[in-house]
């Protein structure tokens, strides 16, 4: 997805609030379709939202958002209407697989007492699909929204009614995060205490690493892979090991290596950024181990990292500084095998 997006009416920078939750609809979107998704992209060449799919086709979704007064009755239809004629723009450009509209207002439609309760006020995120028989009954009680949605599949034969969705996520312009950020908080929650109970409680630390991906993605118009934004939290949850077994074997002190990390970070984080070389480490462990080359298990990773570091070091890292090339290249392989079952289960949540 190369991204030259210039600005128009329909893609122009939105306020700081609604470019918050633009990115924070992103990153929703992202996780929900985790397992399909190919890359993605923020303020996208052509939409708010774009999802490119593994496929070949695209979710594209158009966010609009209100700072206040999100349970207030006046009409949001203009802004729906907007929403539409940018979506329907965007499905003659490349094949669409969804075409969403995303708001943060209770009113989405209208004030008309069928929309009043569209979304329950307990509600901190739904949807509605156009085939929904539920969401059929409140088109067909719409004339002014059954009539656009009509103008633009009779128009444009890419824009099929079928794959319309509305989606609403609460987003409160609120000081305290936990109120602001919720509906994204316990979504992350449930995510990575799916991979692991354990890592459940780390899901604002998450945030904040996915946070900033979504929003450079959103300022830089820079499509992301979704290896990419899942080798994020692999880095971030790997760092939760107990690292001093990997100490005693280097015979290094904490604040030693502290230091030495700190010194060598980006080279760090560009080494362990590739799924690719993951595989290929664990899976000549595992040969290893299955030929029984390792000996007992307390032992395996290191016997392992000791056998086959040189093997591996021109693809990590090289150096003429041969202290620091072993450090490296060793610490990659043994974060790599000591996150072996976190690495699998982000694998295959995202279908990778």
């Amino acid at each position: 997805m190369v991204n030259n997006k210039e600005f128009s009416k329909s893609n122009a920078i939105p306020t700081t609030f609604g470019f918050e939750f633009q990115a924070m609809a992103g990153l929703m979107l992202v996780l929900e379709n985790l397992k399909e998704v190919n890359r993605f992209s923020i303020e996208g060449p052509l939409e708010d939202i774009e999802l490119e799919l593994n496929n070949g086709n695209y979710i594209y979704a158009q966010v609009k958002s209100k700072e206040t007064n999100t349970q207030e009755k006046k009409s949001n239809f203009e802004k729906l209407k907007e929403g539409l004629s940018t979506l329907n723009e965007d499905s003659k450009e490349r094949d669409a697989e969804k075409l969403i509209y995303v708001s943060n207002t209770y009113y989405p439609l209208g004030t008309k007492k069928i929309f009043e309760s569209l979304w329950p006020y307990s509600s901190t995120k739904s949807k509605y699909k156009y085939t929904d028989d539920s969401f059929n009954s409140i088109v067909s009680n719409s004339k002014k929204f059954e009539n656009l949605l009509n103008k633009y599949s009779q128009e444009n034969p890419n824009f099929k009614k079928e794959l319309f969705e509305i989606y609403f996520y609460k987003f409160l312009n609120s000081s305290y995060e936990e109120t602001k950020y919720e509906v994204f908080y316990k979504e992350i929650e449930l995510y990575i205490s799916n991979i692991s109970k354990n890592f459940g409680k780390y899901y604002k630390d998450v945030f904040s690493r996915w946070y900033t991906i979504i929003r450079q993605s959103e300022t830089s118009r820079q499509d992301y892979s979704k290896k990419h934004f899942l080798w994020q939290l692999v880095e971030l949850l790997s760092e939760k090991a107990d690292i001093e077994p990997f100490l005693e074997y280097m015979e290094l002190e904490d604040d030693e290596f502290d230091e030495f990390k700190q010194s060598h970070l980006s080279i760090l984080n560009d080494i362990e950024g590739r799924f690719e070389l993951s595989n290929r480490i664990l899976g000549k462990f595992k040969d290893m181990r299955d030929r029984n080359e390792l000996g007992p298990v307390k032992n395996r990773k290191f016997v392992f990292i000791s056998k086959c570091w040189e093997e591996f070091k021109n693809e990590i890292f090289s150096s003429d500084n041969i202290e620091t090339e072993e450090i490296i290249v060793k610490y990659a392989i043994w974060k790599i095998i000591a996150n072996k079952k976190l690495i699998q289960e982000v694998r295959k949540s995202g279908n990778i």
